[in-house]
């Protein structure tokens, strides 16, 4: 068998893969997630999150099989503050290859719609690590992308913001002109709070979007977890 470098340690990791087994395995695996909002909890006999129980999202569910936390939220960064296009792949295959055979039936008829920037902020990175990542999954297993999603203002910066201030911070948003795929799957980068594929889900849904649910590399655990 042929090994490449692990893109973390740069001991051996089998051929066509980026990182080793015991890189992969200290990964921060978001094994025991909310099955609406994909929330890392911690409860054993829980199968949603707080929030979840009381008020469920406008998507089917949510998938993240990490938690926001080291490596990934590094790589993210370096990703996205350096535009590492060859990085995104790697994340785009780790993506997809943590995905359960369950989860990637039920892409199978689907159409990924990745999350839209404003021009004035995709000047500023120069891409847009969203379609980046929606275009290496389809390619990888033969989805089609629907690009027409729009971000028709800016915002400000929801980094400072609660989840409340984040979904009032998005209100109007996204735009998708025409009809929307009847089976969308949003694509992003990381869930924080929601608010932003909650407020793509709606637009989707005005625009006759039947069926929707959310896939994202990482998920941002909540505060004190």
């Amino acid at each position: 068998m042929v090994y490449s470098p692990c893109f973390l340690c740069h001991a051996a990791a089998a051929r066509g893969e980026d990182f080793c087994q015991p890189c992969l395995a200290d990964m921060p695996w978001n094994h025991r997630a909310c099955l609406c909002c994909a929330l890392p909890i911690a409860d054993p006999f829980s199968s949603h999150c707080t929030v979840c129980s009381q008020a469920p999202p406008p998507f089917e569910f949510a998938v993240a099989n990490f938690r926001y936390a080291y490596p990934i939220d590094h790589l993210l960064l370096r990703y996205k503050q350096h535009g590492d296009e060859v990085l995104g792949a790697k994340l785009a295959r780790l993506m997809l290859n943590s995905l359960s055979e369950d989860t990637l039936f039920q892409l199978s008829e689907a159409t990924l719609i990745p999350v839209a920037m404003h021009p004035q902020d995709l000047r500023k990175r120069g891409f847009n690590q969203a379609q980046q990542l929606a275009d290496s999954i389809a390619a990888q297993i033969s989805l089609p992308v629907d690009n027409r999603l729009l971000a028709t203002r800016t915002h400000s910066a929801q980094k400072s913001l609660n989840a409340a201030q984040r979904h009032q911070n998005l209100r109007g948003v996204f735009h998708f002109p025409g009809q929307a795929p009847k089976h969308c799957v949003i694509v992003d980068d990381v869930i924080t709070t929601g608010a932003t594929v909650s407020a793509v889900t709606q637009q989707l849904k005005q625009r006759g979007s039947e069926q929707i649910s959310v896939l994202c590399l990482a998920r941002t655990p909540a505060p004190g977890h």
